[in-house]
């Protein structure tokens, strides 16, 4: 929470002492809501007729208090960054605000992501509208889904001990005496993004995604007409042998560069594909190799009397989790 607060917004919470800020509050009351609450299946059954009703009597249905906040935040500091162009905020918030103005300099296109317009170098403009949706989809999607991936791979490691060997040597190598990892310690470190690759294919924080058809497309000589909502099974993907052997092992080298361009890239969607993947893809990869990095560097994880053996048994309603908290013990390594 902290993280996100500050780099998306810039806003300092301190979510590890302090409750009592109502960013956090509402943040809470957002990241509790479970798939068996009444509003979210009436919302997930009827979603056209929940947003005609919404506009019609200007309400909102989920989170009243919550987007309200929420919204008057977001507008009082784009409002007030706007006053005060000069200052440098280097966080995601800016990013938005910057694609509102049709005056910024165009910037490379990341080769991973796939937009017709933007891979032709046209700009594409942000509404106020899709600025706040895009900041209120970046605080959603991107605590829980990170915090449980990095649960899972301390897990994973901690019944590899010679993966979690192989980690710690890369690191030692990597970042030698410095005494703190840096940006570009970071990108070397390949291994260890295999090992979030590898743990990000068994345990995908969202198992399926859906996709609405914006236009009539044959596939492999099948129709899709417009308007139908194509429903992609991540997790069955994930674990197909033809594409991973024995897919029940936890195995970073299937993440090789050799490995992975054997692959159809659409093999392994844990933030989707094209130009309606995760907007904090990238974020979230350097979150996971920092806070990951630095636990292993520090410590050492070994499985406990109370470790479950895989297959763990998970909980697949909404984002997968374990269903019973994972317990490990962790020992500070010698300096």
């Amino acid at each position: 929470m902290d993280v996100i607060a500050k780099s998306a917004f810039g806003i300092d919470v301190d979510a590890q002492r302090d409750n009592s800020s109502p960013f956090i509050k509402y943040a809470k009351e957002i990241f509790s809501i479970t798939i068996t609450n009444p509003k979210l299946l009436v919302v997930l059954m009827f979603p056209n007729t929940v947003q005609r009703l919404e506009k019609i009597f200007k309400f909102q249905f989920l989170f009243p208090e919550g987007e309200k906040f929420f919204k008057d935040v977001l507008r009082a500091m784009i409002a007030e960054r706007q006053q005060n162009p000069k200052k440098v905020n280097p966080d995601f918030l800016q990013l938005l605000i910057n694609a509102i103005s049709e005056q910024v300099e165009k910037s490379d296109v990341d080769k991973d992501i796939i937009h017709e317009e933007i891979s032709s170098g046209k700009r594409v403009k942000l509404t106020e509208l899709e600025m706040m949706s895009q900041s209120f989809l970046f605080l959603i999607a991107g605590y829980e889904t990170t915090a449980t991936t990095l649960h899972f791979a301390l897990y994973l490691l901690a019944l590899h001990p010679e993966i979690q060997d192989r980690v710690v040597d890369e690191i030692n190598t990597v970042v030698g005496e410095a005494n703190e990892m840096s940006y570009d310690h970071i990108g070397k470190l390949t291994y260890l993004e295999q090992v979030i690759n590898e743990t990000l294919r068994m345990f995908v924080p969202v198992s399926r995604i859906d996709r609405s058809c914006t236009k009539d497309t044959t596939v492999n000589g099948m129709t899709i007409p417009k308007g139908c909502i194509v429903s992609v099974p991540v997790w069955v993907i994930h674990y197909d042998p033809e594409l991973y052997p024995d897919p029940q092992k936890f195995d970073p080298e299937r993440f090789s560069p050799e490995e992975k361009a054997s692959r159809d890239p659409l093999a392994y969607l844990p933030f989707g594909y094209g130009p309606r993947n995760c907007i904090g893809m990238r974020f979230a990869q350097l979150e996971l190799r920092m806070a990951l990095a630095y636990l292993v560097k520090n410590f050492k994880f070994t499985p406990c009397e109370q470790t479950e053996k895989m297959p763990i048994k998970l909980n697949l309603v909404g984002l997968t989790k374990p269903a019973s908290p994972i317990l490990l013990t962790v020992e500070k390594r010698n300096e």
